[in-house]
């Protein structure tokens, strides 16, 4: 098991971090990460024998497939009302207020049932225990 997770981790995990690190913006032109294995694959003349045998039908593919999966051009949208756009964000900022309200009630009511008030036979776990005839809390 631990031999699987060591070739996991040299094989994939290292690569594929030190490939992305490639793409990140905090590091400068002169932190380049190196890691065995892709130093290894980038001097190998195995890619680019793959290249030259397979390079030119793996583009075949690739045009075909872009073919098939052609963006269509869309027609232009007409813009929206002003008057649509204000009810919508009126509608939103009171669903939003009356969320903040309800969490504020929740949190502070001391009944701790939150937005729904107590009914007449129901009681609160955590405000009211009964004890039994033996002295634990029955609830």
């Amino acid at each position: 098991m631990v031999i699987l997770v060591v070739l996991i981790d040299q094989f994939f995990w290292k690569p594929l971090v030190t490939l992305a690190d490639r793409y990140k913006l905090e590091l400068s032109a002169g932190e380049e990460r190196r890691f065995w294995v892709v130093d290894l694959w980038r001097a190998a003349s195995l890619p680019a024998l793959f290249k030259r045998i397979f390079g030119p039908s793996v583009f075949a593919l690739d045009r075909m497939f872009s073919n098939f999966t052609k963006v269509k051009p869309q027609a232009e949208r007409k813009s929206t009302s002003k008057t649509a756009d204000m009810v919508f964000n009126v509608i939103v900022s009171m669903l939003a207020i009356a969320m903040l309200v309800a969490a504020i009630r929740f949190i502070l009511h001391p009944s701790a049932s939150g937005l729904f008030p107590q009914y007449p036979g129901t009681r609160c776990i955590a405000c009211h225990s009964v004890k039994n005839k033996t002295g634990t809390a029955q609830f």
